[in-house]
């Protein structure tokens, strides 16, 4: 994998949605509003949380996530 060019990391996995795919599993599983992501290409930003602990338990993510979480949803 050749250097990140960025000053920081954006998450720990990228998918264009070019398809489709993942948007409509969303949609039928009840997390996104039909009429808005029908059809829709989004760009994903997945970040990968584990813990060895319950579902429920809390995890934790850096203040840097965060900004970078809220910077996306309100610009």
């Amino acid at each position: 994998m050749p250097p990140w060019p960025g000053r920081h990391e954006t998450s720990d996995i990228v998918f264009e949605d070019t398809e489709s795919t993942l948007t409509s599993l969303f949609i039928n599983a009840g997390y996104l509003d039909e009429e808005l992501w029908a059809g829709a290409h989004p760009k994903y930003f997945i970040e990968v949380k584990a813990t060895t602990k319950e579902c429920g338990d809390r995890f934790f993510m850096s203040r840097n996530q965060l900004r970078m979480v809220c910077e996306t949803i309100y610009p």
